[in-house]
């Protein structure tokens, strides 16, 4: 059991050194270069969202360079990893989200054309990145039941209702995202913190203990190699 749990802090580092190999190149083109195949690529433990213009090694299609990436993961960890292809990140992210978890390759790509559809056919707006209890409750009160009826509700409305966070809930319900990956700036939040997605619930004391035991060597051992340590008495 504790092998399982700590297989994927163990792997995250070498996947991730995986698709480098893939990104590494056209990742210069975040700068102001032109002459360089873009391909953008967001990496959060394991599961990755790809945005892409044009590919490198003689890819196609987008999905052809998902798949290459996602073949040369497992090939190396046995760990199988979920793609979500989008005109954005944002529509990446909910491909991903929603639809690429339940396809047999595990990948799935939306357009913009796709919005009215699938974008606006998603029957729980939490399930949206973006849409917490909270919000989802807060737009209720203002009649909005459904993606769509977000986003067709007046900008100015939701503006002053909701402020910046209404304008970009809008745009994102018409699929619009105008976040830029380039614009990369290091997280001001310096406290360390670490999720584990486990393969069971666990009941017995000894289990929850290991557990916890080894989620705090984890977040213990980045904040060593943070030197964000304080000695003790």
């Amino acid at each position: 059991m504790g092998r399982k749990i700590r297989l994927y802090p163990e792997e995250d580092g070498f996947i991730s050194f995986i698709w480098l190999i893939f990104i590494l190149i056209p990742i210069i083109s975040m700068f102001p270069y032109d002459s360089f195949d873009k391909v953008l690529a967001l990496i959060v433990l394991g599961v990755f969202v790809v945005t892409y213009r044009n590919c490198l090694f003689n890819c196609k299609t987008a999905y052809e360079m998902a798949r290459k990436m996602q073949l040369a993961v497992h090939e190396k960890t046995k760990i199988y990893t979920k793609v979500g292809i989008g005109s954005n990140p944002f529509l990446a992210k909910v491909t991903l989200d929603i639809e690429a978890k339940k396809n047999k390759d595990f990948i799935a790509e939306w357009r913009y054309k796709d919005v009215p559809i699938k974008l606006w056919g998603i029957k729980n707006m939490t399930d949206v990145c973006g849409i917490g209890h909270k919000t989802a409750v807060r737009l209720e009160k203002m009649g909005i039941r459904s993606i769509k009826e977000l986003a067709t509700t007046d900008y100015y409305k939701l503006k002053d209702r909701l402020g910046i966070i209404g304008t970009q809930l809008h745009a994102h319900a018409n699929g619009i995202d105008r976040s830029f990956l380039g614009n990369m700036q290091a997280p001001k939040d310096k406290s360390i913190g670490n999720s584990q997605v486990l393969p069971k619930v666990y009941t017995r004391q000894s289990e929850i203990e290991l557990v916890l035991k080894e989620i705090v060597d984890q977040v213990a051992s980045r904040s060593l190699k943070q030197k964000n340590t304080s000695p003790l008495g």
